[in-house]
């Protein structure tokens, strides 16, 4: 939303604003392109249930990895992994950034197959361009019978969501707006932070009102 303060009526022609302030969802099957990563066994797309896993039934008690490169701003973020329950063992679930590994998780047991859990991990350093991996195992837990063994869980997961808690200044707000003012030249007006300027040159002020508003008065 903008809001626009001058003596004669303007007009919005173009409006896109991306808030990097925005939490940021990394999906498995889509945004993790390496899914065969050295030292691991390859993972898999379960297409069926939007999730990565690694095939139980050639990998019993194996490690499958994905990882992507960060291309947000660099700060600080709370990340959370979205993880599916599965009846037949406790999956968990590894998180590396840039390399050093921040944390793991195991899923609880459960008695019911696919219900998402979050976990989190708080206050996590992540820098534009860092390699974001996520490492995943089978798991039995020995309760259902399968073949002469026990079934295994596979490691399904669906996405990353990294919230942020700070993050660069010179990074927290990036948009380009393009006003039409009747009677006068088109306006872009870009914004970074907390300070605007327009093109063709042109006195403005404004503020950032809540994540996506500004106000902008021309003078």
């Amino acid at each position: 939303m903008i809001r626009i303060s001058t003596p004669i009526m303007a007009s919005l022609c173009l409006f896109a604003v991306v808030w990097a302030r925005d939490p940021v969802t990394l999906v498995a099957i889509q945004d993790f392109p390496n899914i065969n990563v050295n030292g691991f066994v390859t993972a898999y797309k379960d297409n069926n249930r939007k999730a990565l896993a690694v095939n139980a039934k050639f990998h019993k008690d194996k490690y499958g990895a994905a990882n992507t490169t960060f291309d947000g701003a660099s700060g600080t973020y709370d990340i959370t992994i979205v993880t599916l329950t599965e009846t037949d063992g406790e999956s968990t679930y590894r998180l590396v950034i840039g390399g050093t590994q921040i944390g793991s998780f195991q899923n609880p047991s459960s008695n019911q197959d696919y219900k998402e859990i979050e976990h989190t991990w708080e206050a996590v350093t992540v820098n534009s361009g860092d390699e974001i991996q996520v490492e995943f195992n089978t798991h039995t837990n020995g309760k259902i019978p399968e073949g002469s063994g026990t079934a295994y869980s596979r490691g399904r997961w669906r996405r990353l969501v990294l919230t942020p808690v700070s993050v660069s200044s010179s990074q927290s707000f990036i948009r380009k707006q393009q006003l039409t003012i009747p009677g006068q030249n088109s306006q872009m007006f870009s914004a970074t932070g907390r300070s605007m300027t327009s093109s063709p040159a042109r006195s403005t002020s404004g503020s950032i009102i809540g994540k996506r508003g500004v106000t902008i008065n021309l003078k």
